[in-house]
């Protein structure tokens, strides 16, 4: 009993940190980018994540490992045939033209290649390469975890094109892991904004936000401390992977560099991809009781010794944001 409750009042007090986040992003729907002062005053820590070896900026904990470079290839043939066969990559990264296109529906095309290739719901019914990896779209329910977005649909003024469509994202797919085995979810992001250095988008964090506290609702995943959500985020015609937890005290968001699908990029395809069929790994569940007092870090030990009981938010339903 005195374990639930400890639980129970740690999580009670990460998700007030969280809401306090999301109150925030919600208040201000015209940020696209938010600069380092904006991360600060919202509680938040950025690093670097590198998709390309095992060199860290910080030291925190890992909660997936890419899948094997060696396989990656063998993966995408048994669902779609060789490589230098396959036309998936022609069809989406064909001749680029942002004024035709437009910026939103760019970035539509790479998410929807890249969804071809790992397989979903709409793409590949058996999704040969999802079966790989403990991943899977049936492992959320799109009732507790529905696909967001920020749309605006009319612009008068064509010279206000540009702006207009920079402020479109939307949730493409979620995926999480069968009978909440883990807490881990990750989510497909399409957004009409570009890509500024390694600065968060508003999209971004309300997605990691979002889901995070989503998942903390549920009963079945009570017994995890830590509940890590990944973005796969494709801003126009570049994506970049974003990890994140909260650690105690602070929401922190590894970001990774973007890769450019500008043009056909075999190379990033596939490192892409090792990284959104990933295995889902770290330390999620709550330690025992008297290990908290020893390896929890100062903000969360005094989260598991506070006596209040803080009362949890309804989380609107509302899918535009």
């Amino acid at each position: 009993m005195e374990s639930r409750l400890r639980r129970r009042r740690v999580r009670e007090e990460t998700w007030k940190q969280l809401s306090l986040i999301r109150t925030a992003l919600l208040d201000d729907s015209s940020m696209i980018h938010l600069c380092h002062d904006d991360l600060t005053a919202l509680g938040i820590k950025q690093s670097a994540m590198d998709l390309t070896s095992d060199n860290e900026h910080d030291s925190g904990p890992r909660f997936c490992t890419p899948f094997a470079s060696d396989a990656i290839a063998t993966v995408i043939d048994t669902a779609f045939g060789p490589w230098s066969e396959s036309d998936v990559e022609y069809t989406a990264l064909g001749t680029y033209n942002l004024e035709y296109w437009g910026a939103y529906h760019s970035a539509a095309q790479v998410g929807n290649m890249m969804l071809r290739y790992m397989g979903n719901r709409a793409f590949d019914p058996n999704m040969f390469a999802l079966t790989a990896t403990k991943w899977d779209p049936a492992g959320v329910s799109t009732g507790c975890f529905p696909f967001f977005g920020h749309h605006y649909f009319e612009c008068t003024d064509s010279t206000d094109y540009f702006e207009w469509v920079s402020k479109q994202w939307s949730v493409i797919e979620v995926l999480g892991i069968p009978n909440h085995h883990q807490p881990h979810i990750a989510c497909v992001l399409i957004d009409g904004a570009s890509a500024d250095g390694d600065r968060l988008r508003r999209s971004e964090l309300y997605c990691i936000v979002e889901y995070m506290m989503r998942s903390m609702k549920l009963d079945e995943l009570d017994q995890f401390m830590v509940n890590p959500v990944f973005v796969y985020s494709i801003s126009v015609r570049h994506a970049r992977i974003l990890e994140a937890h909260f650690d105690g005290s602070h929401l922190v968001v590894r970001t990774s560099q973007y890769l450019n699908f500008e043009e056909k990029n075999e190379e990033n395809l596939k490192l892409y991809l090792r990284w959104m069929l990933s295995q889902p790994t770290g330390p999620t569940n709550f330690p025992a009781v008297e290990d908290c007092r020893e390896a929890a870090s100062d903000s969360l030990r005094a989260a598991c010794s506070t006596s209040k009981s803080l009362k949890v938010p309804i989380i609107s339903t509302a899918v535009v944001v």
